[in-house]
């Protein structure tokens, strides 16, 4: 399994500040399993308020057609793939180009899935499933 954080800096929206854009995925076999079906990667977006609080906005994608997203940040991913716990700071990026569908979701209250594993964290899970290519 290859795990990597990649600092995202974004412009705070009230009082939330997207602070880290956690990917984690594992080849084949799938990381993240819904209903019975395994996929093959979860991107997290963990968001930290000015009070402490914690949010993740999690998408899920299987293999299939390239990612925007991702395809503007595969070099930063390349250079990551045979290191183990690093983090790589790769600049701003709008969350706008996530591009996200935000009508249909999983929530539910968990804790981070890394130390601190903090608790009392709201995950929402976008139920649209997203490609990405091998």
């Amino acid at each position: 399994m290859l795990s990597c954080d990649l600092e995202v800096t974004s412009s705070s929206r009230g009082n939330n500040l997207l602070q880290k854009c956690k990917l984690r995925w594992e080849g084949g076999a799938g990381y993240l399993k819904i209903n019975g079906t395994l996929f093959n990667l979860e991107a997290h977006l963990v968001h930290e308020s000015n009070d402490g609080k914690t949010a993740v906005i999690g998408i899920i994608y299987k293999i299939g057609r390239p990612d925007s997203f991702l395809s503007m940040i595969e070099k930063d991913l390349k250079a990551l793939a045979n290191i183990k716990d690093v983090e790589r700071t790769i600049g701003t990026i709008d969350p706008k180009q996530i591009k996200m569908d935000g009508k249909k979701y999983y929530r539910y209250i968990g804790s981070l899935t890394v130390p601190p594993c903090t608790e009392d964290v709201i995950w929402t899970i976008d139920r649209k499933v997203k490609t990405v290519t091998k």
